[in-house]
């Protein structure tokens, strides 16, 4: 297609900026380049905020995790005061205990 032909100048882009630009930026180029900043920023937001919503499709929600709860009733319980019983409660979780403090030296 030759650009001299009428359908090229209508299929053409720069054209049709060109067009724009004389009926609405020549009389006021300050405002109107204001205008097209602001309508640029706010495609590019909105096509950020679709990205977002897709990635956040796409992400699995971890199942929340049921808090442990210990208790112990009676009265030899390790929880009680002035039982001189040791407890360790780890809320669940598997690690290692680590060793044991080393006890002093004797002279």
């Amino acid at each position: 297609m030759s650009k001299s032909n009428s359908r090229w100048r209508f299929m053409n882009p720069i054209e049709w900026l060109k067009s724009l630009y004389e009926t609405f930026g020549a009389k006021h180029p300050t405002a109107s380049l204001i205008v097209v900043m602001l309508l640029g920023a706010g495609l590019a937001a909105v096509l950020w905020q679709i990205g977002a919503q897709q990635y956040q499709k796409g992400q699995s929600v971890p199942a929340p995790v049921p808090p442990v709860v210990n208790t112990t009733t009676g009265p030899q319980s390790p929880i009680m005061p002035n039982n001189g019983g040791n407890i360790t409660i780890n809320g669940g979780n598997n690690a290692p205990q680590p060793p044991p403090p080393p006890k002093d030296k004797p002279k």
